[in-house]
């Protein structure tokens, strides 16, 4: 299974690369929306984990292209610092599956993970 990161703090992405890899994740990682965009449009993931303040695009325009212009279904899990607000709500509404909150704990990370590719 191909998972991409979309986080643009090097710690966050590394614990969570580190942690998929245990679970046998193909992993891709990029540090900014903008290059999440352009990888999105080169090769298909089974899930994408975005966070969503990022440099040149954030999660929000990350999951809109997602949804809106390549038309993909796959399971996204929104992972930030952001509580709930009008942009965790906005993020649900542009069509995030699920939200985990920064710090996470690894183990959690990884059942939620593995629930939301059972769903799809």
């Amino acid at each position: 299974m191909k998972v991409l990161i979309a986080e643009d703090d090097p710690l966050t992405s590394k614990a969570i690369e580190h942690r998929l890899m245990l679970d046998n994740f193909e992993i891709y990682t990029a540090f900014n929306g903008k290059k999440a965009i352009e990888m999105l449009k080169k090769e298909d993931f089974d899930l994408l984990l975005v966070d969503i303040h990022m440099p040149f695009k954030g999660g929000l325009e990350v999951i809109e292209f997602v949804r809106n212009e390549l038309n993909k279904t796959m399971p996204i899990a929104v992972v930030s610092r952001i509580g709930f607000s009008e942009t965790v709500k906005r993020a649900f509404e542009l069509g995030a599956d699920e939200y985990i909150t920064k710090p996470f704990d690894p183990d959690v990370l990884s059942r939620k993970i593995k629930q939301m590719l059972n769903k799809s």
